[in-house]
Protein backbone atom coordinates (compact mmCIF):
# COMPACT_ATOMS: atom_id res chain seq x y z
CA UNK A 1 0.00 0.00 0.00
CA UNK A 2 1.19 3.04 -1.28
CA UNK A 3 0.58 6.14 0.29
CA UNK A 4 1.36 9.43 -1.06
CA UNK A 5 1.89 12.70 0.52
CA UNK A 6 0.63 15.49 -0.47
CA UNK A 7 1.61 18.72 1.06
CA UNK A 8 -1.29 20.92 3.06
CA UNK A 9 -2.96 17.47 3.34
CA UNK A 10 -4.26 16.90 6.40
CA UNK A 11 -7.43 15.47 8.39
CA UNK A 12 -10.37 17.50 8.94
CA UNK A 13 -11.07 15.95 12.17
CA UNK A 14 -6.96 16.47 12.87
CA UNK A 15 -6.81 19.60 15.49
CA UNK A 16 -4.71 22.30 14.58
CA UNK A 17 -1.90 23.46 17.09
CA UNK A 18 -0.86 26.70 17.13
CA UNK A 19 2.76 27.45 17.54
CA UNK A 20 3.81 29.19 20.69
CA UNK A 21 4.81 32.66 20.51
CA UNK A 22 8.16 33.84 21.72
CA UNK A 23 8.28 36.98 23.39
CA UNK A 24 9.76 38.62 21.29
CA UNK A 25 7.62 37.85 18.86
CA UNK A 26 5.24 39.50 20.85
CA UNK A 27 6.92 42.24 21.45
CA UNK A 28 7.90 43.65 18.08
CA UNK A 29 7.69 47.56 18.16
CA UNK A 30 9.88 47.45 21.49
CA UNK A 31 12.71 45.73 19.61
CA UNK A 32 12.46 48.37 16.86
CA UNK A 33 12.73 51.08 19.17
CA UNK A 34 15.67 49.49 20.90
CA UNK A 35 17.46 48.87 17.22
CA UNK A 36 16.30 52.41 16.17
CA UNK A 37 18.07 54.14 19.75
CA UNK A 38 20.73 52.04 18.86
CA UNK A 39 21.55 53.27 15.68
CA UNK A 40 20.81 56.80 16.50
CA UNK A 41 23.42 56.20 19.37
CA UNK A 42 26.17 55.27 16.85
CA UNK A 43 25.11 57.91 14.86
CA UNK A 44 26.17 60.50 17.47
CA UNK A 45 29.11 58.67 18.27
CA UNK A 46 30.20 58.74 14.87
CA UNK A 47 29.32 62.11 14.48
CA UNK A 48 31.42 63.12 17.44
CA UNK A 49 34.47 61.12 15.76
CA UNK A 50 34.29 62.99 12.73
CA UNK A 51 33.84 66.29 13.98
CA UNK A 52 37.27 65.64 16.38
CA UNK A 53 38.85 63.77 13.89
CA UNK A 54 37.95 66.99 11.04
CA UNK A 55 39.02 69.52 14.29
CA UNK A 56 42.39 67.79 14.16
CA UNK A 57 42.87 67.53 10.49
CA UNK A 58 42.12 71.47 10.03
CA UNK A 59 44.66 71.97 13.02
CA UNK A 60 47.63 70.38 11.55
CA UNK A 61 46.77 71.91 7.69
CA UNK A 62 47.51 75.29 9.71
CA UNK A 63 50.87 73.97 11.30
CA UNK A 64 51.65 72.53 7.71
CA UNK A 65 50.98 76.02 6.52
CA UNK A 66 52.58 78.29 8.97
CA UNK A 67 56.00 75.91 7.97
CA UNK A 68 55.64 76.23 4.44
CA UNK A 69 55.30 79.53 4.74
CA UNK A 70 58.76 80.17 7.14
CA UNK A 71 60.50 77.86 4.89
CA UNK A 72 59.22 79.04 1.75
CA UNK A 73 61.78 81.52 0.74
CA UNK A 74 63.99 83.08 3.63
CA UNK A 75 64.84 86.38 3.62
CA UNK A 76 68.80 86.82 2.30
CA UNK A 77 70.04 90.19 3.73
CA UNK A 78 71.87 92.54 1.05
CA UNK A 79 74.82 92.78 3.32
CA UNK A 80 75.42 88.96 3.38
CA UNK A 81 75.05 89.06 -0.71
CA UNK A 82 77.93 91.38 -0.64
CA UNK A 83 80.29 89.26 1.26
CA UNK A 84 79.49 86.44 -0.53
CA UNK A 85 80.03 88.09 -3.85
CA UNK A 86 83.80 89.51 -2.32
CA UNK A 87 84.34 85.85 -1.11
CA UNK A 88 84.27 84.42 -4.14
CA UNK A 89 85.33 86.72 -6.57
CA UNK A 90 88.55 85.31 -7.36
CA UNK A 91 87.41 82.05 -7.83
CA UNK A 92 86.37 80.08 -11.27
CA UNK A 93 83.03 78.51 -11.93
CA UNK A 94 84.30 74.88 -10.96
CA UNK A 95 85.75 76.16 -7.56
CA UNK A 96 82.56 77.63 -7.06
CA UNK A 97 80.81 74.45 -7.37
CA UNK A 98 83.11 72.17 -5.11
CA UNK A 99 82.56 75.00 -2.62
CA UNK A 100 78.53 75.46 -2.72
CA UNK A 101 78.70 71.39 -2.81
CA UNK A 102 81.05 71.29 0.73
CA UNK A 103 79.16 74.26 2.76
CA UNK A 104 76.89 73.50 5.62
CA UNK A 105 74.13 75.23 4.01
CA UNK A 106 73.32 77.23 0.86
CA UNK A 107 72.96 80.32 2.19
CA UNK A 108 75.16 82.58 1.86
CA UNK A 109 76.95 82.75 5.16
CA UNK A 110 77.32 79.10 4.98
CA UNK A 111 79.22 79.74 1.72
CA UNK A 112 81.19 82.31 3.27
CA UNK A 113 82.19 79.36 6.09
CA UNK A 114 82.77 76.90 3.51
CA UNK A 115 85.40 79.07 1.64
CA UNK A 116 87.06 79.91 4.89
CA UNK A 117 87.33 76.20 5.72
CA UNK A 118 90.87 74.69 5.75
CA UNK A 119 90.27 71.82 3.50
CA UNK A 120 88.47 73.32 1.04
CA UNK A 121 90.94 75.81 0.61
CA UNK A 122 93.55 73.02 0.46
CA UNK A 123 91.58 71.37 -2.39
CA UNK A 124 91.05 74.37 -4.26
CA UNK A 125 95.39 75.37 -3.88
CA UNK A 126 95.89 72.02 -5.13
CA UNK A 127 93.59 72.31 -8.26
CA UNK A 128 95.21 75.41 -8.84
CA UNK A 129 98.83 74.34 -8.86
CA UNK A 130 98.05 71.00 -10.80
CA UNK A 131 96.66 73.28 -13.53
CA UNK A 132 99.22 75.31 -13.44
CA UNK A 133 101.69 72.19 -13.84
CA UNK A 134 99.73 71.24 -16.97
CA UNK A 135 99.95 74.58 -18.71
CA UNK A 136 103.78 74.83 -17.92
CA UNK A 137 104.49 71.69 -19.70
CA UNK A 138 104.39 72.06 -22.96
CA UNK A 139 102.56 69.80 -25.35
CA UNK A 140 103.94 67.91 -28.02
CA UNK A 141 103.64 69.43 -31.67
CA UNK A 142 103.17 67.05 -34.20
CA UNK A 143 104.35 69.78 -36.81
CA UNK A 144 108.09 69.30 -37.54
CA UNK A 145 110.49 70.91 -39.97
CA UNK A 146 111.49 68.34 -42.63
CA UNK A 147 115.21 68.52 -41.60
CA UNK A 148 114.45 68.07 -38.41
CA UNK A 149 112.61 64.87 -39.29
CA UNK A 150 113.83 61.55 -38.83
CA UNK A 151 113.89 59.37 -41.60
CA UNK A 152 112.98 55.97 -41.40
CA UNK A 153 115.45 53.17 -42.38
CA UNK A 154 113.54 52.11 -45.67
CA UNK A 155 113.22 56.22 -46.27
CA UNK A 156 117.20 56.72 -45.95
CA UNK A 157 117.90 53.74 -48.31
CA UNK A 158 115.92 54.96 -51.00
CA UNK A 159 117.88 58.49 -51.41
CA UNK A 160 121.33 56.99 -50.87
CA UNK A 161 123.82 55.86 -53.51
CA UNK A 162 124.75 52.24 -54.12
CA UNK A 163 127.80 52.23 -52.08
CA UNK A 164 126.14 53.96 -49.04
CA UNK A 165 123.48 51.04 -48.73
CA UNK A 166 125.83 48.30 -48.59
CA UNK A 167 127.52 50.29 -45.43
CA UNK A 168 124.25 50.90 -43.81
CA UNK A 169 122.81 47.17 -44.86
CA UNK A 170 126.61 46.01 -43.61
CA UNK A 171 125.67 47.78 -39.95
CA UNK A 172 122.16 46.41 -39.30
CA UNK A 173 123.80 43.54 -40.50
CA UNK A 174 121.99 42.65 -43.41
CA UNK A 175 124.47 42.11 -46.05
CA UNK A 176 127.97 40.81 -45.84
CA UNK A 177 130.08 41.65 -48.16
CA UNK A 178 131.24 39.03 -50.96
CA UNK A 179 135.42 38.93 -51.33
CA UNK A 180 136.60 37.36 -54.38
CA UNK A 181 139.07 35.04 -53.77
CA UNK A 182 142.38 34.49 -55.80
CA UNK A 183 142.78 32.35 -57.97
CA UNK A 184 145.11 30.41 -56.50
CA UNK A 185 143.25 29.30 -53.12
CA UNK A 186 140.00 28.48 -55.08
CA UNK A 187 139.96 25.05 -55.68
CA UNK A 188 138.21 23.48 -58.75
CA UNK A 189 135.59 21.73 -58.05
CA UNK A 190 134.17 20.54 -61.55
CA UNK A 191 137.55 19.10 -62.63
CA UNK A 192 138.63 15.65 -64.30
CA UNK A 193 140.29 13.82 -61.65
Amino acid sequence: MNEETIENDTLTNEPVTEEPTTPEAERPEEDKSKELQSALAQKDHFREKFEKSEADRKALEEQLNKRIKSTGQPQIDPIETVKLAKAVSDNTEEELEFIIRNAKDKTPQGIVEAKSDPWVKAAINGMREKAEKERQTLAPSTRQPESKKELSFTERLTGASLEEKEKMLTEQGLYKTYRRRPPSQTVNLSSNR
